[in-house]
């Protein structure tokens, strides 16, 4: 990033081949729009080269989701509205997302009954894997904040597959691959 930082187009390109995907897959959980997903993504790294200026160094993954946060939502406040997105997200689960188990399926329903903001918390701790201090940073609050966030976003997500599978027993809906 730091080559990047000082113009380095070459780096820029390196920061995108080896990013793009985690970002697409962020973008397209955060805002339950696979098709916008891609056009996020190029606006991320456009982001990232008009403001590279502002890296100062520490956790680039953090920095760089902190800007595909704020591209996400800039998106679904000029775009959309939940009831839609809501409806996109079922019409492409059911034709172009197969799920590859019935735990995967009732992972996903249950994730678009979330809000933006749980999904994202979850995306970027369980999906991205991105540490505390760095799902921290990409939210803009300190790490304790972070975990409560997540804390209360996978309770959420428990009572919303509880809620689609009639099981009070469920234990660990983090794991999609039960």
């Amino acid at each position: 990033m730091f080559a990047a930082r000082g113009g380095d187009l070459d780096a820029v390109g390196a920061l995108f081949e080896r990013h793009h995907a985690a970002v697409y897959a962020y973008c397209a959980r955060v805002t339950l729009d696979r098709s916008a997903a891609a056009d996020l993504v190029q606006e991320t790294f456009l982001r990232v080269f008009r403001y590279r200026s502002g890296f100062t160094g520490g956790g680039f993954a953090g920095w760089l989701f902190r800007i595909a946060r704020n591209v996400c939502f800039d998106h679904l406040r000029g775009e959309h509205r939940r009831a839609e997105l809501e409806e996109m997200w079922s019409r492409e689960r059911e034709g172009a997302m197969p799920a590859a188990s019935a735990r995967a399926g009732l992972l996903e329903t249950a994730l678009s009954r979330l809000p933006a903001d749980d999904r994202e918390v979850i995306s970027l701790s369980r999906f991205q894997d991105l540490p505390y201090e760095e799902v921290a940073e990409a939210l803009g609050c300190s790490p304790g904040a972070a975990r409560v966030r997540l804390h209360r976003a996978l309770k959420r997500l428990r009572g919303i597959l509880r809620e689609l599978e009639g099981d009070d027993e469920l234990r660990d809906p983090s794991v999609a691959n039960r």
